[in-house]
């Protein structure tokens, strides 16, 4: 399905694709989760460039695990749990030497991949999230600024939907207090 537009698809059918060898569909999914994993990276490592560093490695490395996801329809918290331990696993790396085979061929997908190359804008909804703790703003960000469903913010981030519920409740608590002692 060479120069099929791969933007309308459902996550499974791209999977599905992937999985089969298209690029074309990667890229898609890559594209539509890569703001997400920065999120989730960035609350970890709080670096902006150490979190791009670690959602380009977390999508190569899901890239090269595609074919061992048996269920296409649980690839956002598939994805979602790669980002987590790559960016735990980044807090306490060593430093690196010269390039492994692994990181060659990391660097010639992010040459033909421009999803992976290009780190989107992510929504800077109000000034008050950069006061919150950062499990409550990952989850506003996803909800408010990326318009997800509470059930899609508990497979991402692997919490319970309660947790997710109980966070936004309670983002909005602190926002509607800020907005009050003003």
């Amino acid at each position: 399905m060479r120069g099929v537009e791969w933007s309308g698809f459902e996550d499974e059918t791209l999977v599905t694709a992937s999985q089969q060898g298209n690029l074309g569909a990667f890229d898609q999914l890559a594209s539509r989760y890569r703001g997400p994993s920065l999120m989730l990276a960035d609350g970890i490592l709080r670096n902006r460039e150490q979190a791009e560093d670690v959602v380009q490695d977390s999508l190569l490395a899901a890239f090269k695990a595609l074919p061992q996801l048996r269920e296409p329809d649980r690839f956002v918290g598939w994805l979602g749990a790669i980002v987590k331990r790559r960016a735990l696993r980044y807090k306490a790396r060593e430093p690196k030497g010269a390039l492994t085979l692994d990181e060659q061929l990391d660097a010639l997908l992010i040459r033909n991949l421009p999803s992976l190359r290009e780190a989107p804008a992510i929504p800077e909804l109000y000034p008050e999230l950069a006061n919150l703790p950062p499990e409550y703003a990952e989850i506003a960000l996803l909800y408010y600024g990326e318009e997800w469903s509470v059930g899609a913010i508990s497979d991402f981030l692997k919490l319970p939907e309660t947790t997710v519920k109980w966070r936004l409740h309670k983002t909005r608590e602190k926002l509607r207090n800020k907005r009050n002692y003003k």
